[in-house]
């Protein structure tokens, strides 16, 4: 069973990191059509009595969706549990202080603490990049407000010289994840120069003993991650490659999600400690 449902609400973003495997043609669906999807994910919740079923809104960027706070509420009166995995940029104190008792948890995608390694990226807008000095205080900010909090950092040959045991000691994240960059084809095509083997990937987890990290290879992301896209479809990818399974917005995910070849060990593996998202 898949308790944890990753919703990439919009295609939208200010960034333009050149390794995301979460980027889908344009087209922001309607609050109407949003609140559908999660229609169909609570009735899979039930039918399969799932108590502590959880959706995950990506993007995107999240925070670029005009009706999130919207949606954060209707996800609350369904009873199911909810958490924003954002870049940061536009995330504000005032804006975590009103999530509080709604947002399970937030996760912030840093990728570098270099300004260049940033640009190089792509994880800027207008040239400019999120500070250390911001993702303290927002950090902050997500503890005061009783949030869970995780850091997200993709390692590709872009930033797999750098350490952040630094970052893990003053933001004192719930999880700190670190993901080998996933190519996926047509997706992020041109990242393909910047994938690493698992021997590099290895060789930065090992550098960061020190610090609790959860490892998510490529291998163990592949037929893992299930998907809703802005459009309402539900991917999985299956061998690097984005495969679709069926609109949740036309059919039940319940009658959907037996269709995909879903590797549960692995799901289960990812989302063992219930603070993973």
């Amino acid at each position: 069973m898949i308790n944890v449902i990753n919703y990439h609400l919009t295609p939208n973003c200010n960034y333009r990191c050149v390794y995301c495997f979460g980027k889908f043609k344009k087209g922001v669906p309607t609050f109407e059509q949003a609140c559908k999807i999660v229609d169909s994910v609570n009735d899979y919740f039930k039918k399969n009595h799932i108590v502590d079923g959880r959706i995950n809104l990506a993007g995107g960027e999240p925070l670029s969706c005009t009706y999130l706070d919207d949606l954060i509420d209707y996800i609350c009166e369904c009873g199911i549990k909810v958490s924003v995995i954002t870049n940061g940029s536009l995330l504000t104190e005032e804006k975590i202080k009103s999530w509080a008792g709604k947002v399970e948890m937030i996760g912030l995608s840093v990728d570098s603490l270099k300004p260049e390694t940033n640009r190089m990226i792509g994880r800027c807008c207008n040239e400019k990049t999120i500070s250390i000095e911001q993702l303290a205080q927002l950090a902050q900010a997500i503890h005061r407000a009783d949030i869970l909090l995780k850091i997200n950092i993709v390692v590709s040959k872009l930033n797999m010289q750098e350490d952040f045991t630094e970052l893990y000691k003053q933001l004192k994240p719930d999880r700190f994840k670190f993901l080998q960059m996933e190519r996926v084809k047509k997706i992020n095509d041109k990242a393909q120069k910047y994938a690493i083997d698992k021997q590099e990937y290895s060789d930065f987890c090992n550098r960061h003993k020190e610090c609790k990290i959860v490892s998510e290879s490529s291998d163990m992301m592949e037929n893992s991650y299930p998907m809703i896209d802005p459009k309402g479809r539900v991917l999985l990818n299956d061998r690097g490659k984005y495969k679709r399974y069926g609109n949740c917005i036309k059919k039940k995910f319940n009658q959907i999600i037996k269709r995909i070849p879903l590797d549960q060990g692995k799901f289960d593996k990812r989302y063992e400690n219930k603070k993973a998202c």
